[in-house]
C-alpha cells in the first residue's frame, strides 16, 4: 500500500514538473519577413487578404495558429484589427514562407478611407501590424506575440 501511495505522489510530482516546465519548452514563433500581400474580398464586409509571411518555428513539434489580436496601421494611422481568417499549421523546426489569410470588418476601416485620398499620391504605403497570435503546441496555449512593417506599392489596394 505505502508503495502505490509513493508512486501516486511519484507521478503527481512528474506531471507538476511537466506543467511549470512547459512555458520553457514552447519558443515564440518568430516573423522572418513579410514578403507579399494580395488583397482578394472587398465586401460589404470584410476586407480579405493573404498575407506570404516567412515564420520560423523554432520547436520540434507543429504549432497551431489560430486566434489574433492584431492592430492594423497604415501609414502610422489606425485602421481596425486584424483576425486570422483560418489556422495556420506550422511544421517542426522550420522556416517556410506560409500563405495565412486574413481578414478586418469594413466598419473597421471605415474612419481610415477617408484618409484614402491622400495614400493616391504616394508611390509605397507601409502596412503594420502588431498584438498578439494564440498558438498551440503539444496542447499548451500561448499568446505569442507578433508584429511586422512591411511598404507595399499602392497597387496592392488598388488606389489608382
Amino acid at each position: 500500500m505505502k508503495a502505490r501511495v509513493i508512486s501516486i505522489q511519484l507521478v503527481c510530482l512528474l506531471f507538476l514538473m511537466v506543467g511549470l516546465s512547459s512555458c520553457e519548452i514552447y519558443k515564440d514563433v518568430k516573423v522572418k519577413r513579410v514578403e507579399d500581400i494580395d488583397l482578394y474580398e472587398l465586401s460589404n464586409s470584410n476586407v480579405s487578404a493573404v498575407l506570404r509571411i516567412g515564420l520560423e518555428n523554432p520547436n520540434p513539434y507543429k504549432i497551431t495558429l489560430f486566434e489574433s489580436d492584431l492592430e492594423l496601421r497604415i501609414d502610422g494611422n489606425l485602421a481596425g484589427s486584424l483576425a486570422l481568417a483560418e489556422p495556420v499549421v506550422l511544421a517542426p523546426k522550420s522556416s517556410k514562407v506560409y500563405d495565412v489569410k486574413v481578414y478586418t470588418n469594413i466598419s473597421d476601416v471605415e474612419g481610415f478611407l477617408g484618409n484614402a485620398l491622400s495614400l493616391m499620391f504616394k508611390d509605397e504605403i507601409e502596412l503594420q501590424a502588431s498584438g498578439y497570435v494564440q498558438a498551440k503546441g503539444l496542447g499548451v496555449k500561448k499568446m505569442v506575440p507578433l508584429s511586422f512593417t512591411k511598404p507595399i506599392s499602392k497597387k496592392a489596394f488598388k488606389l489608382n
